[in-house]
């Protein structure tokens, strides 16, 4: 027998509160769908496009190899995509949509743990948070985690006291939270510790085995994913890293030849950074790989953020891609400890294109 009894449900919802709370959750809505294509795929994004656009096959080899999340939110945008397109309002609106019902969903959460009135008060905050509304306009899994993290809180709040189906409910969304970020676990965990300790019984003993289950099955797939290139979010990665810089076999590479790759690279896929500077490259210690961070930069009032020593001298004039460039040659002349514009016998090739810049 259960050591709490279910207690009875939240007062009814009068027309005036669903009212103000669909009027909120509009709100939210126009707020996540309005701009979705107003700028395009970042590098991030680009990721997830590149995933989606294959087989659903390759949605999990690009999992594997690429990124450094659960599947879930892939698979889910690969069959969200089939019907909607892969174009930034086709992809983002997943995360648009997830981050609308995350609206409701603080609604329930707020209901069930305050009153009516916090949780309209919560409600419009979210709906509103400027945080809350950039992730829900990005094609990743951030606004799907939140959605399916707050609906497991809620079912947990319910579970907590007894609500029937409810502690199923929550395993079930754990799982999926889990499924969709790693980080998802902590709140899972916690959520798992206070209900077995609340509960007591063979219902919430077998949801919490369920989700931990879900959680040990996706293991090996972390430790997979340590070395792929958006692997910054894992333990042990670098923090915000970006693109990694390929490797080439044999003769070790130089840092300026692994920077070269990392910018090719990142031009390979439509995109440039345009602040190029040492601040901005990290070299990882052990693997010696490149990588370039704050992609993309912008100053406090929203412009292209720029630097002059790494940039021509006609900056205002030059594209990003192009000041790219030329940061390139100017930090591979610093590490191979060549003045800019002299010549160089050591380094014939790059001492020939500075002068031609």
């Amino acid at each position: 027998m259960s050591a709490v009894s279910a207690s009875e449900d939240a007062p009814a919802v009068g027309a005036r509160e669903a009212g103000l709370v669909a009027a909120i959750v509009a709100v939210g809505a126009f707020l996540r769908f309005a701009s979705l294509n107003a700028a395009s795929f970042w590098l991030d994004e680009s990721y997830t496009v590149t995933a989606v656009r294959g087989s659903l096959g390759g949605v999990w080899h690009a999992v594997v190899h690429t990124e450094s999340t659960p599947p879930l939110y892939y698979w889910l945008a690969w069959l969200w995509t089939q019907a909607f397109g892969d174009g930034e309002a086709g992809v983002r609106s997943l995360s648009a949509l997830a981050g609308t019902a995350t609206v409701f969903a603080v609604w329930l959460v707020g209901r069930e743990l305050l009153s009516a009135r916090a949780a309209a008060i919560g409600t419009a905050l979210v709906a509103v948070s400027p945080l809350l509304v950039w992730y829900s306009q990005e094609a990743r899994a951030y606004a799907l985690v939140v959605l399916l993290c707050t609906l497991a809180f809620w079912c947990f709040l319910r579970a907590r006291r007894g609500a029937r189906h409810a502690v199923a409910w929550w395993a079930l969304a754990g799982a999926l939270a889990m499924a969709t970020s790693y980080i998802a676990v902590f709140p899972v965990a916690a959520e798992a510790v206070l209900l077995l300790w609340r509960r007591r019984d063979r219902a919430a003993a077998l949801a919490v085995g369920a989700a931990g289950v879900v959680g040990l099955a996706l293991l090996p797939l972390l430790v997979t994913q340590r070395g792929n290139p958006l692997a910054g979010a894992l333990p042990g990665g670098l923090p915000t890293t970006i693109v990694r810089g390929s490797g080439g076999a044999g003769e070790p590479r130089t840092n300026s030849e692994k920077l070269t790759d990392a910018v090719e690279h990142l031009h390979g896929l439509g995109i440039s950074h345009g602040d190029l500077h040492p601040g901005n490259v990290m070299l990882a210690r052990e693997s010696g790989n490149v990588y370039l961070i704050d992609i993309p930069d912008f100053s406090h009032n929203t412009a292209e953020s720029k630097n002059h020593r790494y940039s021509p001298e006609n900056i205002d004039g030059s594209s990003s891609e192009q000041r790219d460039i030329f940061a390139v040659l100017r930090m591979s002349c610093e590490l191979l400890g060549l003045e800019w514009g002299e010549e160089s016998k050591a380094y014939p090739r790059v001492s020939e294109v500075v002068q031609s810049e």
